[in-house]
């Protein structure tokens, strides 16, 4: 999925603890628990919009 997400000119968001074999092609890499992490980004983006 994330090929197709490159390939169609989407930015590209990896969170993950670990490193991941997409990662070189990740706009931007996150390394925390996902489900950790995506409340506090869901709340910026609220806060923002």
């Amino acid at each position: 999925m994330p090929v197709y997400a490159l390939e169609s000119g989407a930015g590209l968001v990896i969170i993950n603890q670990e490193p991941t074999p997409m990662d070189r092609y990740a706009h931007t890499c996150i390394g925390e628990r996902a489900g950790e992490v995506m409340p506090r980004i869901l709340n910026k983006v609220k806060e923002e919009g």
